[in-house]
């Protein structure tokens, strides 16, 4: 089996994290994610991944600027006021959030996940951080995805078109490890 992935470092753990209970409101279960997974500070909220279509919906884009402009989370817009509560957990302090649209023309398979998370939910944005610990770099390989799947209290991998489920680990499991330095 070959599984092809970006030259460039994945950059997203695209909403792998339990899409049934995880909701953008959900605040405290997100300061949970960010401290057993990315282990950082409270005050550091994740970003929004947005279908490109319902952007100004949720964010206020001027007028002069496309909704594709806004396609790498490197620039920041104001939530939509009626908007922050359902939008809590990538809100900032300020009202903003650091947003990334998202297409079928730029990422056919993340376009289709949050596609389906809104037929779901109502809502047409997932949570979107680094794919990294608070250690280790950005993952740019394979294995590097499944070592930061390893060392975190992730549950869940995607890799291309595949789903990984984390185990429970047995304590007799854990006692037959064998640590090995690379």
């Amino acid at each position: 089996m070959e599984i092809q992935i970006p030259k460039a470092p994945l950059l997203a753990i695209k909403a792998c994290l339990n899409m049934n209970n995880i909701r953008m409101s959900d605040v405290d279960r997100i300061t949970i994610l960010g401290k057993m997974i990315k282990m950082r500070e409270d005050y550091r909220p994740f970003a929004p991944a947005i279908l490109e279509e319902s952007a100004r919906e949720y964010f206020e884009i001027p007028e002069q600027y496309e909704a594709n402009m806004f396609s790498f989370m490197n620039m920041v817009l104001k939530v939509r006021s009626e908007k922050q509560k359902s939008l809590g957990a990538v809100t900032h302090v300020d009202g903003s959030a650091r947003v990334q649209t998202v297409s079928s023309t730029n990422n056919r398979l993340f376009n289709n996940l949050i596609a389906s998370f809104e037929k779901k939910t109502g809502v047409p944005v997932l949570l979107n951080t680094s794919f990294n610990n608070n250690y280790e770099p950005i993952v740019d390989s394979i294995n590097d995805s499944v070592v930061c799947f390893l060392t975190t209290q992730l549950n869940y991998l995607c890799i291309g078109n595949y789903l990984i489920r984390k185990r429970p680990l047995k304590s007799e499991g854990v006692m037959r490890l064998i640590p090995v330095l690379p």
